[in-house]
This record gives structure tokens, sequence and C-alpha cells, in this order.
């Protein structure tokens, strides 16, 4: 009959389409967050549940289109939750994507794909139900959203009514575009704040290595190197914090400098990072378009006004936020990047953007920066590469054991694998410091901002305002370097 064949239809609809709903639109995160090293944040896209009550009434077309708008706006915010960027940011960055290597790039193309795909079927292929079934099932979709909803709620996860505590690390909803809305809100007040500082010295490692210079004795002027070490962040745990700068307190490294510990604010991600030491400055990304007046109060002119030559060295290429013609504009005389110090051998190492090994820079910097007899000093600035996240296994370092002896290393792979790379940088700069040279070199190492894990759990290990340094200033009878707390430890 075919009244019971339309009744049996809008049964099976009642339970097929609020399902499919559930699932279809969350299944790319789902398939495609390891391989974009992304934290879900949440299991369940309210947003595209109520697309679904929608759909029962609106036409095919633009259920599709809402779908495709729905689920791109969750990957982009799971994107910037991720790595914490603001959609601006975002944004402004996706004329990168041809400089990403071509597998992340693959993964991008799959993910989109994807999306297309689970919405075309979403949209298309799901047989709508008819008469009074359409609102039993717009019903059941509106229910099960609240359902969820309150379910976070009872746990403290609802981020409109947060809890001290939550029982769980991982709330079950999701509201991309209200998470963007509320996302940019937040960077655009943290932007306004900047803008309206831009001008005032912000705190930072450099500063210190700058107040060395103005103390010492000797007539000699020393080589400066400073390197801003990706994802470098501060550990809680100071056993943690210290098991990384042990090697400092070596008596080799004691016997020839003066070691200094503190910690410096961190406003963003690497280039406000680098605005704070090449500056002294929360201008942020607003280091890539600086006036003339702004130019002059940055290290490279500051050593250049004193003598020195400026190089900076980075391992990946150069056009990636524009290095190479912001690193020209704010006076370095020497630019180096992963293409050109590939063409002198140095060897190529995999990661989150494949570049140069860091251990090779390191020691180039010591065989052809530091060792060559000069009558200029050199201010050397280095931006590391390998610890940026997502990191894999360091298959490149020699094997070693470091992680046994702490449970949160032991326990967890991706941190293993940071903390690994992160001691490669500082080892291989304690390497460069107690090799002989003709002219001293004070040596500053500072992070960029704290590793965005993914897991929410290890992002709570680090400090989530401040990062660690560590300066190394020759020893002189005549001039000393005060250790400088910044905001705590």
């Amino acid at each position: 009959m075919p009244g019971d064949q339309g009744r049996g239809a809008g049964r099976i609809s009642l339970i097929l389409i609020p399902l499919i709903y559930l699932i279809l639109p969350n299944l790319p995160i789902w398939l495609f967050e390891r391989k974009m090293a992304l934290y879900p944040h949440g299991y369940i896209n309210v947003e595209c549940l109520l697309v679904g009550v929608l759909a029962v009434f609106l036409p095919r077309v633009l259920t599709f289109f809402l779908l495709i708008f729905e689920v791109c706006a969750a990957f982009v915010y799971l994107v910037c939750y991720t790595y914490q960027f603001s959609l601006s940011n975002l944004l402004a960055s996706t004329h990168y994507l041809s400089l990403l290597p071509v597998g992340r790039r693959s993964v991008i193309f799959l993910v989109l794909l994807t999306i297309a795909l689970l919405s075309a079927m979403a949209a298309f292929a799901i047989p709508r139900p008819e008469g009074p079934y359409r609102k039993f099932v717009a019903a059941i979709l509106s229910l099960g959203a609240c359902l969820f909803i309150c379910l976070d709620t009872v746990d403290g996860q609802n981020p409109a009514l947060p809890r001290d505590a939550a029982r769980s690390m991982r709330r079950i909803t999701i509201s991309p575009l209200a998470e963007l809305a509320k996302r940019s809100l937040f960077f655009r007040a943290v932007e306004a704040s900047a803008d309206k500082s831009k001008d005032t010295a912000m705190a930072s490692a450099s500063a210190a290595g700058i107040r060395f210079l103005e103390q010492r004795t000797s007539t000699k002027s020393p080589n400066v190197v400073l390197v801003l070490v990706e994802s470098w962040g501060l550990f809680r745990d100071q056993r943690l914090a210290d098991a990384i700068t042990a090697g400092y307190q070596q008596p080799t490294i004691a016997a020839k400098y003066n070691v200094s510990f503190g910690t410096a604010p961190f406003p963003g991600l690497t280039v406000p990072g680098e605005a704070r030491e090449l500056c002294h400055s929360r201008v942020g990304f607003g280091i890539m378009n600086l006036t003339t007046a702004q130019e002059g109060d940055c290290l490279p002119a500051i050593f250049h006004s004193r003598g020195y030559q400026d190089i900076a060295v980075h391992g990946y290429v150069g056009e990636m936020f524009s290095r190479e013609r912001w690193y020209k504009t704010i006076g370095f005389d020497q630019r180096w990047f992963g293409p050109d110090l590939e063409q002198l051998g140095l060897s190529r190492c995999d990661g989150a953007f494949p570049g140069v090994c860091d251990g090779d820079i390191a020691d180039w910097i010591g065989r052809s920066l530091l060792s060559q007899t000069a009558d200029q000093p050199r201010f050397v600035y280095w931006v590391t590469l390998n610890s940026h996240l997502p990191v894999s296994e360091p298959t490149f370092l020699p094997p070693d054991n470091v992680c046994a002896s702490y449970s949160e290393l032991k326990d967890s792979r991706p941190l293993c694998s940071w903390f690994r790379l992160i001691s490669q940088v500082h080892r291989s700069v304690q390497r460069l410091a107690l090799e002989g040279r003709d002219r001293s070199t004070v040596f500053i190492l500072v992070g960029d901002h704290a590793p965005p894990f993914s897991n929410p759990h290890l992002r709570q290990l680090f400090s989530d305002s401040n990062v660690p340094y560590v300066i190394l200033t020759p020893r002189d009878p005549g001039s000393s370097i005060a250790p400088i707390q910044h905001g705590g430890s």
C-alpha cells in the first residue's frame, strides 16, 4: 500500500536523517585529525544539526551550500584553535600555502574534497521526509543539539557557562561559527591593546644582552648571537625546565661565561616573538611593515650603529611570512635561508616545515660566521625550525634515553620528540660556546611562544604567558649581567 510505504519511509527518516547529520559533517575532522595534527575540541558540530533542521524545509541546493560553509568553518576554527591563530592571521597566511610541503597540501586538498562529497551526500542523496515527519525529524535534531549542549554544561565544558574544573578533557559539542566570532572579538581586543602600546618597550631577553654591551669594559666588542628557539615554552614543572638547560651548569661553561636565566612575556606566535626580541615591541605582525622611525629602534639598526655586521639565519624559505623582505628593511646586511644553506651542503630535516637541520646551522654559524677573523663584530640572529609543531619522531637525532627519566616525557611521544629537538638546539649552542675564537661571543637563547600542542593536558604543562631564556656573557672582571625576571616563572 502506498500509504504504508510512505509511513515506513517516514519512520526510517526519523532515525536515518538525524544519524546522518550527526555523523557525516564531522567525518572530515575525524578522518584527518591525525594527518593535520588538529585538536577537535569537540566531537559533534551542533550547528550542523541545526542545518539539518533547516534542510527538511529548504531546497537541497541551499542545504548543500549551508553544509559546505558550516563544515569549512569547523575546519578553519580547528586550525585557528590548534595553532592559536586569529582568523585574520589565518586568512593572511593562505597565500603561503604553496610553500607548504607537498604532503601537507595534499592533505588539505583531500579534506576539502571530502567536505564537498559528504555535504553533497547529505544534501542530495538522503530521502527527505514528507508531511508530518518533517516536523518530527526537525524536533529530533533540535532536541539532540539541546541534549549535547546540556551534557557539556553539566560537565563544565560549555564555554558560555564554564566551571573551574571539568570531568573530561574534551567537550562533546563544537559551534564553529560562534567560536570563530568569539575568537575574532578576543583577538581584535588584543590587537587594539597592542596597537595602543606599540610604542612602549616590551620586556625581552635581548634587552639583557644590550645591557651587557653597555656595561662591558673590554675595548673589543664581542659577537652577539641571538637564537629564537621555535616553540620553546616555559615548563610549569621546574624539574623539566631545568632538564632542558642543565648543560649550561657544566664547569667548562661556568669557567668562560656568566650564565643568566629568566623569562619574557610572549604575545603570540613566532612573528610577534621576533618583534619582541628584535625591536622590544608589542607590534606583533606589524613588524612586517614598520615605519623608518620604528626600524631605527630595532636591533639591526642599533648594532649597525655600533659597528656590527648584521646577519639573519633561518632554515626555511625566506618567502614564508615575507621574512626575506622585512629582514632586509629592518637592516640585516646578510640573510641566509634554507635554499642558500642547502647549496652550501647543509643537511635537510623533515618536520612540519622541512628545512635545514638546526644542528647543521649551529655548526655552520660557528664555522663560518664566528670563526672568521674580521674587523667588524657580528650580530647573528637565528630562528630555529625543527621543533615547529606538529613534531614527528626526530629520526635524524642519535638515539638517547633522555625521556625515560621523566614520566611526562615517557608517556607522550610528541612531548618527548619536542623535548629532544629543543634540547638539541641548546646542546649545539653549548658546543659553540666552548669553541675557542679570536673574538668573544654573547649568546642569547629565548623561546618564541609556548608549544601549541593539540592535547590540552600537554598545553597545561607550559606557562600561557611567559617563555624562558638563557644568556651567556663572557667573563670579564669589569662587567657583569644580572639575571632578569619578566613576569615570573
